[in-house]
């Protein structure tokens, strides 16, 4: 237990909320806006809100040209096998980093949940490379 808590903790100062960002626009900016439990409420009696439309992959811009997307990249590319990297781009093209925690390098560096340490990680690089807090 003393392990995860310093684990977490040296992840702090990656999580602090910048001054100009109070806790309540944070949670509506990041979709945290509490919703009700009962599907009937939240969706008015209906399947859903909005008619869905299909979104093909070739109408999804890639944004190759943002410097922090630039750099994630490489560094996945470096990292990931092939096929972990394959599976990141078919799994969504900006979740690049969704799979980081499951390199070998990044099971073998904590006893936490493989996904809240490459949560963590993936932080520390789009830090990094220059991402916005949000």
């Amino acid at each position: 237990m003393k392990m995860l808590v310093y684990q977490l903790l040296m992840f702090v100062p990656l999580l602090t909320i910048p001054e100009s960002v109070t806790a309540c626009d944070d949670i509506k900016l990041n979709g945290w806006t509490a919703v009700p439990i009962n599907a009937s409420q939240l969706f008015n009696g209906q399947t859903y809100n909005h008619v869905p439309s299909a979104l093909k992959v070739r109408d999804m811009q890639f944004p190759a040209d943002n410097p922090v997307v630039q750099q994630v990249q490489h560094y996945v590319k470096e990292r990931f096998p092939r096929e972990t990297y394959n599976h990141s781009i078919r799994s969504y093209y900006y979740a690049l980093l969704h799979d980081l925690g499951t390199t070998d390098e990044n099971m073998a560096a904590s006893h936490i949940s493989f996904k809240f340490y490459g949560a963590l990680k993936a932080a520390t690089i789009l830090k990094k490379f220059g991402a916005s807090y949000n």
